[in-house]
């Protein structure tokens, strides 16, 4: 039985990488996104998709600040779900054995 928790676990951390990449990788193509369409502002001095409200600075550090926390938010979540399947499976591996 001990052998198969270990299996598992290495199974798991095979499995929980590839997401933590994807998730990662999403997370830094919608900022050089953000970057990029703040910089077509900049460059044409107008957007149909971002109204006159949102051009001020403080309306764009509302939306970073926005963006910021929802990456935090998500790294957070990320990181509690790992905790509560690393704790399930030591869980089960004690009922196991």
């Amino acid at each position: 039985m001990h052998g198969s928790g270990i299996l598992w676990r290495i199974l798991q951390k095979k499995l929980c990488l590839p997401q933590w990449n994807l998730i990662s990788e999403i997370s830094s193509k919608c900022l050089h996104n953000l970057l990029l369409s703040e910089e077509m502002i900049h460059r044409n001095n107008e957007s149909p998709l971002i109204s006159t409200h949102l051009r001020s600075p403080n309306a764009r550090e509302f939306l970073y600040s926005i963006f910021f926390l929802l990456l935090v938010a998500g790294y957070l979540i990320c990181t509690q779900l790992l905790f509560v399947s690393r704790a399930s499976i030591e869980l089960q591996t004690e009922f196991e054995g």
